[in-house]
């Protein structure tokens, strides 16, 4: 089972931190997620993020996470989308190293000094506008998972609870959303890069230490691939 020694050990090996460096002085949190994911701080040193795939699922989702991050660094844009710096890649093993945005939080911790407000919106629709300028091989479209309720696959279906399966079955057996959600799935075209999963948690806010414009970053890109940039857009109204 991969654990606290074998995440700090792999970094080690990756040449991430100094090799004459002493393990036992590496701070490892275990945080909340689908993958195996740790924060890790050496000797003082900046803390990273270092996410391992457990499962054929989430492999595919850090395979689409790495990829997303090449696609934004190559992009060749002089402001490309706010994304964590992305340190490392073993696809051998489904493990993402990134940096850790320490001073940042989710929009969706509520406090004084993070309110929805103009300026913010502003800042995240600029953000999304040049993510959505940026193409993606087509190969890497996947429709959003709910244009799929009228057929929804079988892991859909093994995953959910008791009350998402009646959802399912309401929608099923409901004319207005058939009709609803075959004429999106008519309509989906993939355009662009979608981040595909920006509910206000992976959207991050900080603040530049010398400007008053708010900072934001997007992460978890496990959804990312080529899609319909409306997409990303109703995520953020969905949460405002």
């Amino acid at each position: 089972m991969f654990g606290d020694a074998e995440a700090a050990s792999h970094l080690l090996r990756r040449g991430l931190i100094p090799a004459a460096g002493n393990l036992s002085n590496a701070t490892l949190s275990r945080l909340p997620g689908r993958n195996l994911v740790y924060r890790i701080e050496f000797d003082g040193a900046a803390p990273l993020l270092l996410k391992r795939a457990v499962d054929p699922v989430t492999r595919r989702g850090l395979d689409r996470e790495a990829r997303a991050y090449e696609l934004i660094a190559e992009c060749g844009n002089p402001s490309p989308p706010a994304v964590p710096r992305k340190l490392d890649y073993d696809p051998q093993s489904s493990t993402l190293v990134l940096e850790y945005l320490s001073r940042h939080r989710p929009l969706n911790v509520p406090d004084e000094t993070r309110e929805w407000n103009a300026p913010l919106a502003d800042r995240l629709g600029c953000i999304l506008a040049r993510l959505h300028a940026i193409s993606a091989p087509a190969g890497d479209s996947t429709p959003p998972w709910i244009l799929s309720l009228i057929h929804p696959p079988v892991g859909i279906l093994r995953e959910s609870s008791r009350e998402q399966l009646e959802l399912i079955g309401h929608v099923q057996g409901s004319a207005t959303w058939r009709s609803a959600l075959v004429g999106l799935a008519e309509d989906w075209k993939p355009r662009s890069l979608v981040h595909g999963d920006l509910r206000f948690s992976n959207i991050l806010l900080g603040s530049h230490e010398q400007s008053s414009e708010p900072a934001l970053a997007l992460i978890d890109w496990e959804l990312a691939g080529c899609g319909e940039p409306s997409w990303d857009t109703g995520w953020v109204i969905a949460e405002i």
